[in-house]
């Protein structure tokens, strides 16, 4: 017998309604229980561990969904920067707006790589 516990229908629709970004009353209505049971689902291990699961997903989703936009951007900028029939102020604002974007992405990822490097410290992995 498996001792991993399954969510039930409603706590499988909390969990839909938390994701979806509604407040907590919202939650407890869209699942058809009280708000007091959302609290109480909250507390349980295998509905959290259900709650992060999901929102990793989602995360990495939008992220995945962002880098594509993110690229296309990228290109549009590089297309209007290199365009010789463009206006000048056009070309130049385009180079300033890449450039910008290139130093944002440059910063993130460093403090990404200090969030890392923070975390493994904290877990003793230094």
């Amino acid at each position: 017998m498996s001792s991993k516990k399954t969510l039930t229908s409603k706590q499988s629709a909390a969990l839909d309604a938390m994701l979806s970004g509604v407040s907590l009353r919202g939650v407890a209505r869209c699942a058809g229980v009280h708000e007091r049971t959302v609290y109480r689902y909250l507390d349980l291990p295998h509905f959290k561990a259900e709650l992060h699961r999901r929102e990793a997903i989602q995360t990495t989703e939008h992220t995945v969904s962002l880098t594509v936009e993110l690229a296309s951007n990228r290109v549009l900028m590089i297309r209007a920067r290199d365009d010789e029939d463009a206006h000048y102020s056009i070309r130049l604002r385009a180079a300033v707006e890449l450039e910008n974007s290139l130093l944002r992405w440059k910063q993130h990822g460093e403090i990404e790589a200090r969030i890392a490097e923070l975390e493994s410290s904290i877990n003793g992995n230094a």
